[in-house]
């Protein structure tokens, strides 16, 4: 029994060497491996999520506090940014109550799916795949088809976007749903 004690405490030292490789900046340099960021290494993490289909977060619907405290904080502004937007359903929600909207999202995969699944309220102008990662944003534009309000959504790391995105200096408003 010992021995498979001493297993398994090699292969989570293992685990934990290689990781503490793979993400310290300091150890990459001494290795001659090229510089990781934090902010790319997280798009790598959440680009595995969506390659094997784990996104429980996704919803199928509006998120909640979206339709409930839409009155009262989003109502009459324009342009709104969603951050990290995934393939969220609230894209489809602002736009259709007036508003142009302009999502971030660094995976393409999901820019794809919201396309394919919003086809009759949106149609976007490209939603072609390199495979290749950019440190500048790619545009996926279209139009609400039932209030002519525009949706643009930028594939791009959002944390390395700085302040101003696709040219607008000021938003109306900011909406991101979480869990």
């Amino acid at each position: 029994m010992p021995q498979m004690r001493n297993s398994a405490l090699l292969f989570t030292c293992t685990c934990a060497c290689a990781y503490f490789i793979k993400t310290s900046p300091t150890i990459r340099s001494i290795l001659g491996l090229p510089a990781i960021s934090e902010s790319s290494a997280n798009l790598a993490l959440w680009s595995g999520k969506w390659s094997s289909d784990q996104t429980r977060w996704q919803r199928d619907d509006y998120h909640h506090s979206l339709l409930k405290h839409y009155a009262s904080t989003l109502k009459g502004r324009d342009n709104i940014l969603v951050p990290l937007c995934g393939k969220t359903k609230d894209l489809q929600y602002l736009t259709g109550q007036g508003h142009d909207v302009v999502g971030i999202e660094g995976i393409h995969k999901a820019i794809s799916e919201f396309g394919a699944e919003n086809a009759d309220l949106v149609a976007f102008d490209s939603l072609t795949d390199t495979g290749e990662y950019k440190p500048y944003f790619e545009t996926y534009s279209g139009t609400d088809r039932s209030t002519s309000k525009s949706l643009k959504v930028l594939r791009g790391d959002f944390f390395l976007s700085g302040a101003a995105v696709e040219g607008s200096t000021t938003w109306g408003g900011q909406w991101g749903g979480g869990p």
